[in-house]
């Protein structure tokens, strides 16, 4: 029979490498702190609002796509515009919802309105020692007008959010 060649290939120096874990474990530190894609929904939320203002001094998303390429960050235009779009929408609802939550009260901080609370109206003319009462407190008169209308717009508008038509 003939002899067997050993598996080992001239390509081999003679010598072994020594491993350098250590070199190893840092050039993977340095790759993992820049990444070889980056997803283009990430591209847009961090530089959505560089975009914007480009986009507003007329630049295509075409131009924009070029900036990103050249610098090594692969994106194509349609990405580029199809996730610009959903963050424009995805803000302004959120800046819409903020708006609403902070300035719409919620049912439970409308007053609480029944009949005792409202002023009953004066059935007849006030004598003449009435009238220079109320004369002497018209800012408490008109306190009560503008209470008495504020309770009645409330009642409406209750109805109004809870869906009964007045």
């Amino acid at each position: 029979m003939g002899q067997r060649k050993s598996s080992a290939t001239s390509s081999i120096s003679a010598e072994p490498k020594k491993p350098h874990l250590g070199a190893a474990l840092q050039e993977l530190e340095k790759k993992a702190e820049q990444p070889k894609i980056i997803h283009p929904a990430k591209v847009v939320a961090e530089g959505f609002r560089q975009i914007e203002a480009v986009l507003d001094q007329g630049y295509s998303f075409t131009d924009i796509a070029r900036v990103f390429v050249k610098h090594g960050v692969k994106i194509s235009v349609k990405d580029l515009k199809a996730h610009y779009e959903e963050q424009r929408v995805k803000r302004s609802q959120t800046e819409a919802k903020t708006i609403s939550d902070s300035t719409l009260p919620t049912p439970t901080q409308l007053p609480q309105v029944d009949a005792t609370t409202m002023p009953a109206p004066n059935p007849r003319p006030p004598q003449s020692n009435e009238s220079a009462t109320i004369q002497q407190q018209p800012a408490q008169v008109d306190t009560i007008n503008a209470q008495a209308k504020f309770n009645e717009f409330s009642l409406y508008s209750r109805s109004l959010y809870q869906g009964n038509q007045p």
